[in-house]
């Protein structure tokens, strides 16, 4: 399995949303929107990290994102990558149990 980051900055706001919608959906950012941080503080900061897990094949088999919150003076990679490649694998780990609990039915 192959690990690609990719660091954001000043991302459209078309696109900051689509990726907003994508880590919600998969249950990346609800937690942090239980304590207040609201979809208009991540666009503010516009600048995300994102962590693709990819199979030998080329195939993407997990996305993760970190984004960066607005009170943070500086964009910090180490942090970003950490937090992104976390959501990314536990991602993969979550789909595959659900996938190996739907084909047991």
């Amino acid at each position: 399995m192959k690990v690609r980051f990719k660091h954001l900055r000043k991302v459209s706001r078309k696109d900051l949303i689509g990726m907003i919608e994508d880590a919600f959906i998969s249950s990346q950012i609800k937690k942090y929107l239980n304590f207040g941080r609201s979809f208009k503080n991540i666009l503010e900061s516009r600048a995300v990290t994102v962590c693709d897990l990819i199979s030998e094949e080329e195939e993407l088999l997990s996305r993760g994102y970190a984004f960066c919150s607005p009170k943070e003076k500086s964009f910090s990679k180490k942090l970003g990558r950490a937090i992104a490649e976390r959501r990314a694998r536990d991602l993969l780990v979550a789909t595959k149990v659900f996938s190996d609990n739907r084909s047991i039915t």
